[in-house]
Protein backbone atom coordinates (compact mmCIF):
# COMPACT_ATOMS: atom_id res chain seq x y z
CA UNK A 1 0.00 0.00 0.00
CA UNK A 2 2.83 2.06 0.89
CA UNK A 3 4.70 1.44 -2.07
CA UNK A 4 2.34 1.91 -4.79
CA UNK A 5 1.11 5.31 -2.59
CA UNK A 6 5.04 6.32 -3.34
CA UNK A 7 5.02 5.31 -6.94
CA UNK A 8 2.09 7.12 -7.68
CA UNK A 9 4.12 10.45 -6.38
CA UNK A 10 7.26 9.60 -8.21
CA UNK A 11 4.89 8.54 -11.05
CA UNK A 12 3.46 12.35 -10.87
CA UNK A 13 6.66 13.83 -10.49
CA UNK A 14 8.18 12.41 -13.36
CA UNK A 15 5.33 13.18 -15.28
CA UNK A 16 5.63 16.85 -14.02
CA UNK A 17 9.21 16.96 -14.80
CA UNK A 18 9.35 15.19 -18.16
CA UNK A 19 6.32 17.90 -19.40
CA UNK A 20 8.14 20.68 -17.84
CA UNK A 21 11.34 19.56 -20.56
CA UNK A 22 9.30 19.25 -23.44
CA UNK A 23 7.80 22.97 -22.34
CA UNK A 24 11.35 24.25 -22.51
CA UNK A 25 11.35 23.65 -26.18
CA UNK A 26 8.22 25.99 -26.56
CA UNK A 27 10.16 28.71 -23.93
CA UNK A 28 13.31 28.60 -25.35
CA UNK A 29 12.25 28.68 -28.79
CA UNK A 30 14.17 32.43 -29.72
CA UNK A 31 17.54 30.67 -28.92
CA UNK A 32 16.37 26.69 -29.32
CA UNK A 33 19.64 26.38 -31.48
CA UNK A 34 22.09 27.04 -28.16
CA UNK A 35 19.79 24.46 -25.93
CA UNK A 36 18.57 21.85 -28.21
CA UNK A 37 20.90 19.26 -27.21
CA UNK A 38 20.22 19.93 -23.48
CA UNK A 39 16.57 19.52 -24.16
CA UNK A 40 16.81 16.43 -25.83
CA UNK A 41 19.36 14.88 -23.59
CA UNK A 42 16.84 16.05 -20.42
CA UNK A 43 13.53 14.28 -22.42
CA UNK A 44 15.62 11.44 -23.25
CA UNK A 45 16.89 10.56 -20.27
CA UNK A 46 13.85 11.06 -18.48
CA UNK A 47 12.04 8.67 -21.41
CA UNK A 48 14.83 6.37 -20.27
CA UNK A 49 14.43 5.97 -16.71
CA UNK A 50 10.70 5.75 -17.06
CA UNK A 51 11.08 2.64 -19.65
CA UNK A 52 13.65 1.26 -16.67
CA UNK A 53 11.06 2.09 -13.61
CA UNK A 54 8.02 0.50 -15.89
CA UNK A 55 10.29 -2.79 -16.89
CA UNK A 56 11.35 -3.44 -13.04
CA UNK A 57 8.19 -2.63 -11.40
CA UNK A 58 5.81 -5.42 -10.73
CA UNK A 59 1.96 -5.78 -9.37
CA UNK A 60 0.59 -2.70 -6.92
CA UNK A 61 3.87 -0.55 -7.40
CA UNK A 62 3.42 -0.58 -11.29
CA UNK A 63 0.03 0.55 -11.56
CA UNK A 64 0.54 3.27 -8.99
CA UNK A 65 3.28 4.43 -10.89
CA UNK A 66 1.22 4.32 -14.13
CA UNK A 67 -2.15 6.25 -12.21
CA UNK A 68 0.82 8.90 -11.43
CA UNK A 69 1.98 9.55 -14.51
CA UNK A 70 -1.80 9.81 -16.19
CA UNK A 71 -3.58 11.43 -13.34
CA UNK A 72 -1.10 13.95 -13.90
CA UNK A 73 -1.24 14.43 -17.67
CA UNK A 74 -5.42 13.98 -17.40
CA UNK A 75 -5.12 16.98 -14.56
CA UNK A 76 -2.64 19.20 -16.39
CA UNK A 77 -5.00 18.83 -19.81
CA UNK A 78 -8.00 19.22 -17.99
CA UNK A 79 -6.47 22.52 -16.06
CA UNK A 80 -5.21 23.74 -19.88
CA UNK A 81 -8.30 23.47 -21.67
CA UNK A 82 -9.84 25.18 -18.33
CA UNK A 83 -8.09 27.96 -18.55
CA UNK A 84 -8.21 28.15 -22.38
CA UNK A 85 -12.35 28.34 -21.68
CA UNK A 86 -11.54 31.29 -19.03
CA UNK A 87 -9.68 32.91 -21.17
CA UNK A 88 -12.29 32.62 -23.90
CA UNK A 89 -15.04 33.68 -22.01
CA UNK A 90 -13.71 36.87 -20.31
CA UNK A 91 -12.53 38.01 -24.22
CA UNK A 92 -16.22 37.51 -25.02
CA UNK A 93 -17.49 39.25 -22.48
CA UNK A 94 -14.94 42.32 -23.16
CA UNK A 95 -16.89 42.95 -26.64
Amino acid sequence: MILSIVMFLVGAHLMIVLLAAGYRIIDLWYRIGDFWAGILAKIVGLTLLEGIILSTLTGDALSGFIWGQLSYLVFHIVIFWIARMGIYIMEARRR
